[in-house]
C-alpha cells in the first residue's frame, strides 16, 4: 500500500516537472 502511494506520488512529480519545463519553454519562445 505505501509503495504503491509512493509510485504515484512519483508519477505526479514526474508530470509536474515535465509540465513546468513545457510551460517555461512556452514563455521563453513568447517572449522571442
Amino acid at each position: 500500500m505505501e509503495e504503491n502511494r509512493l509510485a504515484q506520488n512519483n508519477e505526479i512529480l514526474h508530470k509536474t516537472c515535465q509540465f513546468q519545463r513545457i510551460s517555461h519553454y512556452n514563455i521563453g519562445t513568447w517572449q522571442l
